[in-house]
């Protein structure tokens, strides 16, 4: 899954968790996404899914 790879990537480069990768069924139950904190704080998201 991408969004593993986005968040493995991110905490391997300084950035702090801010939501595990997994299903994001509360915005569209076929999404899935990780949200990860840089150094600086900013909050960076990735999604995947398709269109339900």
């Amino acid at each position: 899954m991408m969004v593993n790879e986005f968040h493995r990537v991110a905490l391997e480069h300084g950035g702090s968790s801010d939501g595990a990768p997994g299903r994001r069924p509360d915005c569209n139950p076929n999404d899935d996404g990780a949200f990860v904190r840089d150094p600086h704080g900013n909050k960076l998201a990735a999604v995947t899914g398709s269109v339900a």
